[in-house]
């Protein structure tokens, strides 16, 4: 089943991410068009005067969903219910009759629209930019397939003592933990989208590019690798660099070579292993254990 997509492709928390104030006569109407309901809703909130108070309405839902929320929360979970699984519109209303502009609720607050249709309406007044930051959760059966790796236990004491069982194991473990990789992955896909630079290498590579091409840059390049914290590894940007240089997108150049290291580092165990003595060891492992 194709995954729900985030609410935001990406946004930045810090301690200057803005919030928006819910009062007395500042409430707040957030519509948003969704293929699919979500199964809960996270709202981070501020709360330290009076109450605030949030209403849930699913497009085809008879019913509504009132929430009260008097203490400040990172992830206040509103549970939604199940019985309408395909989308249409959500509207969120969040108020409070709090008239203490020090003590009314804050919602954290987005400078980027979601990636869905959406609106937000305060006090009657359409605001066109951001809209307030909230996490959908959605239920997954798959994720229960994550305890199919339980079976690696069993097959492990079977590779161990019949060797006949061991390739069918390795195998199993090589599937078993490729499985819960996608299985985490979609976890977090849900909060916020992926990224495919992993430590930024293929930035790292960009930003080299450009201290080699463009000399009068290379003075705040010079700052950014002081500051980047993986500047240490250098070898594999080093790499790629030459071939942005050239003008091939780096992320297509980083995940290209990190496959082909991948399968080299096979071929390179599996010409190793030709020169192991199929003997037990010291351990009473099998060879082709100590390889897998």
């Amino acid at each position: 089943r194709a995954l729900p997509k985030p609410l935001y492709l990406k946004h930045k928390l810090s301690s200057t991410t803005p919030y928006l104030h819910i009062g007395h006569s500042s409430p707040l109407i957030f519509k948003v068009n969704l293929p699919e309901f979500p199964d809960k809703i996270a709202i981070p909130v501020r709360v330290s005067g009076k109450a605030l108070e949030i209403t849930i309405v699913q497009a085809g839902s008879e019913h509504s969903i009132h929430e009260t929320i008097t203490a400040s929360s990172d992830r206040h979970v509103i549970d939604l219910p199940r019985s309408v699984r395909k989308g249409g519109e959500l509207q969120i209303s969040f108020s409070s009759s709090e008239q203490d502009p020090e003590k009314m609720p804050q919602l954290l607050w987005s400078e980027r629209n979601p990636i869905y249709h959406a609106e937000n309406e305060q006090a009657g007044t359409i605001i066109k930019t951001g809209s307030p930051i909230l996490d959908f959760e959605f239920y997954r059966i798959e994720k229960y397939y994550a305890f199919l790796s339980l079976l690696s236990i069993p097959l492990a004491f079977l590779a161990y003592s019949r060797e006949r069982f061991f390739y069918p194991f390795l195998i199993f473990l090589g599937l078993s933990v490729t499985l819960l990789s996608i299985l985490l992955w979609q976890q977090d896909y849900s909060h916020h989208f992926g990224h495919w630079d992993a430590d930024s290498y293929g930035l790292y590579a960009s930003k080299l590019a450009s201290y080699a091409t463009h000399p009068e840059s290379r003075k705040d390049l010079s700052e950014w690798f002081a500051s980047y914290p993986h500047a240490h590894t250098f070898l594999f940007p080093v790499i790629i660099a030459p071939f942005v240089i050239l003008g091939l997108p780096s992320q297509f150049v980083y995940l290209t070579l990190s496959s082909l290291s991948s399968f080299l580092t096979v071929l390179v165990i599996w010409n190793l292993q030709a020169d192991i003595p199929r003997t037990p060891d010291r351990l009473g492992f099998h060879h082709d254990i100590g390889v897998g």
